[in-house]
């Protein structure tokens, strides 16, 4: 009876995690005005993928943030150049140009991120260009949010180091990142 219960209780946390119990608050800051239908994409997509590693998204708005808060776990994310998928030129990026970034001090991972709004839109303006401006809005903000995931996941893991495949691997083709298919998390 007590290796039943010792089981359950075993089992039972493990299913906890799996469904997302560890709080994670993640403030944003945009440089530039966003469109809420790019920011509600990124923060489904974002929070699909974490909740896959047991963390469950608190999304605040860096403005909204007062002194007097205190958060046990959280990662600041800001999001540099233009953050709408409208104004997408269809203009190129060069091979192996970044998307995004986590800060790191004496080998350790700090819990800031930054992403290059400007870098991805122009990195998948041929998958969306033709599509439909809401459509547009939903493909790039899955976009954002799967590079905001990466990104959180080095935070949340503590850690430099890339998986072969999956939402966590070094790079990411156009259509990976703006493609239907779904990304899962490897860890």
């Amino acid at each position: 009876m007590r290796h039943v219960l010792a089981m359950v209780v075993i089992f039972s946390g493990r299913v906890c995690t799996l469904a997302g119990d560890r709080p994670v608050t993640v403030i944003v800051d945009f440089d530039s005005a966003h469109p809420v239908a790019v920011t509600r994409a990124m923060q489904q997509e974002t929070s699909r993928l974490l909740a896959a590693l047991g963390y469950s998204p608190d999304w605040r708005p860096r403005a909204s943030i007062t002194e007097s808060e205190s958060f046990d776990r959280v990662a600041m994310v800001h999001f540099h150049g233009t953050c709408s998928s409208l104004e997408i030129a269809g203009s190129r990026v060069p091979a192996r140009m970044p998307v995004g970034s986590t800060a790191v001090q004496n080998g350790d991972v700090l819990p800031f991120a930054e992403i290059d709004c400007s870098t991805i839109g122009a990195y998948i303006s041929r998958e969306i260009v033709r599509r439909d401006p809401a459509t547009r809005q939903q493909i790039y903000g899955r976009a954002l949010g799967r590079v905001v995931a990466h990104e959180l996941e080095h935070i949340l893991s503590n850690t430099k180091v890339h998986e072969s495949a999956g939402i966590f691997r070094e790079s990411f083709s156009a259509s990976d990142l703006a493609g239907a298919a779904t990304f899962e998390s490897v860890r």
